[in-house]
This record gives structure tokens, sequence and C-alpha cells, in this order.
């Protein structure tokens, strides 16, 4: 094996068999503000509900003939219970149009005394429902299950799209809650008042007692029938001397560089959290937020507002600044001098000094850090592999080719880490292999 520099002195290349691998390429991207979504799940996610089901047989607003519910991409065992499927206890419905991009929605709608709600337990039957009710159910969800933890960090993000009703003969709707009550002090939840005017949001924690309830006070534009929003709750968990507890609201736009982090609270309690029952989006009882909604996520962490659905103006720069050291330069410079570009070190989620790729025979693999999923792969878009037999004329390498296998992160035990990787065709002559990263 060698290793010996070109005369552009920002890349190198290996030589094993027939493949010349180029470690270090990158080029600026444009700089500009994007939508980060649907989610993809990073080690980070607890449960996630894109909503994309097909609606039910009749799709009564208070029955889903068909029963079909939406499914947590992170864990399918957590179910809907078959209560909510005998048109009393009314689930929202599934297929409403969603976001540009998304999918289709959940819908939210209200029929007799406003219930309509996707309420959630671990566990059920191989159909996918936990049977038979919820009267006959026992088992409550606990913390660690909804939240990944007893006692630590949290975000609770979703998407919704208000209908212009307001809430079941009230002024407040529920976007999601645990327990019993949406109103039940010291259980985890999140409420709407006055949509159309000025909204004022209402949000527990999941902690004993009325001492970590919180109403907000900042000014928040009224809301509109035909835009979509982002709400988020943060929590940095519990310890002895308090914990911030963050609000973000965002109107679902491209422009959006970050979520709109609207008010910051602190708590005053350190007992392990109190999570009863189940987690509803939505409400069963009288007051119930009409609208639709779509990408509820649960993350183990305290998401930062450029780690939600809103990409900034450059997720490198953001990437760049946050390392220690900070990174400097373009993508293209190597600001520490290991050799690897800035660009293809944040590929990679390298910290420090970023590690060669791996060659295996006559196949090369990057690691992926996960900063930019697959879907980002291909001309014009964030990365490409490509190939060149003299460095002079490249050549991309579609995403449809059999000799590359593409992998987005997915979580499990052990998780599956993701990766790019380019095998040399059966036969084919010696050839360079370099990836290109143009990064937002």
């Amino acid at each position: 094996m060698t290793n010996q520099p070109l005369s552009n002195n920002t890349m190198k290349y290996i030589t094993m068999n027939r493949i010349a691998l180029t470690l270090l390429l990158s080029s600026a991207g444009l700089a500009s503000a994007a939508i980060n979504g649907p989610y993809t799940v990073d080690a980070n996610t607890v449960h996630l509900w894109h909503f994309d089901e097909a609606q039910g047989g009749n799709g009564a607003p208070n029955y889903d003939g068909a029963r079909n519910y939406p499914v947590d991409v992170v864990d399918s065992t957590w179910r809907m219970d078959d209560g909510y499927f005998d048109g009393y206890y009314k689930m929202g419905i599934l297929g409403g149009t969603g976001y540009t991009g998304f999918g289709t929605a959940g819908i939210l709608v209200r029929e007799r005394a406003g219930k309509a709600h996707f309420e959630f337990r671990k566990g059920g039957d191989a159909a996918g429902y936990v049977v038979p009710n919820e009267d006959a159910y026992t088992g409550d969800i606990t913390a660690t299950q909804l939240l990944g933890s007893s006692s630590g960090a949290f975000t609770i993000e979703g998407m919704i799209k208000w209908d212009g009703t307001v809430g079941g003969g009230s002024s407040e709707g529920s976007l999601f809650y645990t327990g019993y009550g949406y109103l039940d002090n010291g259980y985890l939840r999140l409420t709407m008042k006055n949509a159309g005017t000025s909204p004022v949001f209402k949000m527990g924690l999941p902690n004993a007692g009325a001492f970590n309830t919180f109403t907000t006070t900042a000014t928040i534009p009224a809301l509109t029938t035909s835009d979509w929003y982002h709400f988020a709750l943060t929590f940095d968990g519990n310890n002895a001397g308090g914990s911030p507890l963050k609000f973000y609201w965002t109107k679902v736009d491209p422009s959006a560089t970050q979520a709109n982090l609207v008010q910051t609270f602190s708590s005053t309690g350190n007992t392990a959290y109190d999570i009863q029952r189940s987690f509803s989006i939505g409400n069963w009882e009288t007051r119930c937020f009409d609208g639709q909604v779509d990408e509820v996520r649960i993350s183990n962490v305290a998401r930062s507002a450029t780690d939600m659905l809103f990409v900034s103006a450059s997720g490198y720069a953001s990437w760049a600044a946050a390392q220690v050291p900070p990174v400097t330069g373009d993508p293209s410079d190597d600001s520490n001098n290991d050799g690897v570009a800035n660009g293809v070190a944040y590929f990679m989620n390298a910290t420090g000094l970023a590690t060669n790729p791996g060659i295996v025979g006559e196949s090369v693999t990057w690691p992926n850090g996960a900063k930019i999923p697959k879907a980002e792969y291909g001309a014009g878009k964030q990365f490409v592999v490509q190939i060149s037999s003299d460095l002079q004329s490249w050549n991309d390498v579609p995403d449809t080719d059999t000799n590359l296998t593409l992998t987005d992160y997915a979580a499990g035990s052990p998780p599956v880490e993701a990766s790019v990787k380019y095998t040399l065709p059966t036969g084919s002559p010696k050839s360079f292999v370099r990836l290109k990263v143009i990064p937002n």
C-alpha cells in the first residue's frame, strides 16, 4: 500500500489492487435555508411518528374502519389502545394533506364532545393494538420508555396545522399529554389557547405537584389556517439546581434557519419523572386541538434550535463552529492538517483527527456521521462518489449503481451505522475513487 501526495496538497490516494482512493475532496456549497424533513432516526431519537399510513375503510371522523394507526418507526410495539376504535373514544384519522414533501398527516377533528386523539401504549397483540381496551389494560408506560430516561433531558416536538376551530367549547386545545387529564398538575403536557388571536401555550413537566406548570407570556402571532407550525418542548433534565424548560414555536417556512425560541422557564423540582397511563397526541376530553398533526418526535436530549426541523444557512458552518477547537475555513480547507478536508470531516462527523476510510479488497467504505442523509446523494446534491482513470476526468456514480451501497443510521441493538461503500466492478481497469462533499 502506498500513500502519495498529488500535486494538489489537499488530495491523497491509497492504492490497493485495482482501486486508488482519493481521501480528501470537498467543495464549498451554496448557503441556503431548508426544511429538514421528514425526520430520519438518529442516535437520540426515542420515538418518531410520520403519520403516513393509509386511511382506514370509511375514513369517518369517529372511526377508522380498517383500524390503521400511526406506526412508531423506532419502536413498533408502541400501539393504539383498542378501546380507541370503538366509536366513542375516538382516535384521530389518517390521510391528512400534510406539508409539502412530508407525505400525509394525522387529522384531529371534533366529533361528539370534542374527542379526537392518538393514544399510544407499549405492547399489544400481533395485529398492533393494545387489547381488549384501556379498561382492561393495567400497565402504564414509564418515563424511560417514553423519554429515554427516568429524569434526564428530553425533547418533544411536532408539526400542526390549525383548521380554524377553537377546541371543545372552550378556548383551549391539547397538543399532547400524559396521565389522566390534559390539565392535571404534575403531568407532561402542552396545550394552546386563543389560537386565532393571541396564542398562549400552557405546559407541564412530569414531576409531582403543581410547581412545574408554566404559561407563555411572550407575544406570539395569531395562527392562520393555511400555514403549518412546528412546536418543541425541550428540558435539560432534573437536577438539584433546577433546569431550563424551553418552548419553541416556528412557522414552517424554508426561509427559517432555526427553530424560534419563545420562552425559557426554570424548573424547581428534581424528583424522578412521573409518567402515567399513556402518551396522547390531541385530547380525548372536551378540549381538543382541531387540525392536522405530523412528524411527532421524542428525543433523549434537549435539542438545540438548529437540531430540529430547520436547517441553518449552512449546516456545515454550524457544525464547524461547535467543534473544539472550532473548524475554520471553507469545506475544501483542512483546518487541523490531518489530511482530511473540512467538508469530508463534516460528512463523517469526525471530531479531532479524522480516520481514513477503510479499504477491504476492492471496496472502500466512508463512515457517514449521520450529518447528511443518503437522500442527499447524487449530482447536484450534498455528496457523491466519483471515479476516474486519469485523475483528470471524473464521473459520478449514480445511486442506482449496484456497486454502491448507501446506509442511513438506524437505531437498534447494536445500531446500524451510516456509511457509503463502493466496490470496483469485476473486470474493470484500475480506477481512482473519491468522495465529493458539497455541504449546505
